[in-house]
């Protein structure tokens, strides 16, 4: 995964998250699937992966978008708790969106993920 800027390179965010499914929490190294993690191999469900958001100041006035490799198979995005898209349905296939309406120059920003793998009909 990474964010990046309007002509800029690319800042990985391929580091450790947070990761909340229920009420256990885990710290995890993103890329990740929790269908790896003992006791999860058979979870079908929601899941939660969070972390702070590396803005710098030369992305101020620039278009900033994330970038993922992919998620399996659904994802809701929010920075700073503002639903920023969602790519749903489908699979590992990569997807991006425009993040820039909620970043905050001033603090700390916060990245969201929402997932699931549950079964669809």
């Amino acid at each position: 995964m990474a964010l990046a800027a309007q002509a800029q390179s690319d800042i990985s965010l391929d580091s450790e998250w947070q990761l909340t499914i229920g009420q256990r929490k885990y710290s995890v190294q993103v890329p990740h699937t929790y269908n790896v993690m003992e006791g999860l191999e058979d979870y079908a469900g929601e899941a939660s992966y969070r972390r702070s958001l590396p803005v710098t100041a030369d992305m101020k006035g620039k278009t900033v978008r994330l970038c993922f490799g992919g998620v399996y198979h659904d994802a809701t995005v929010y920075v700073n708790g503002q639903k920023m898209g969602e790519h749903l349905n489908k699979g590992y296939t990569p997807f991006s969106m425009d993040i820039t309406s909620a970043l905050d120059f001033n603090c700390e920003n916060q990245l969201e993920v929402h997932t699931s793998n549950a079964y669809t009909v």
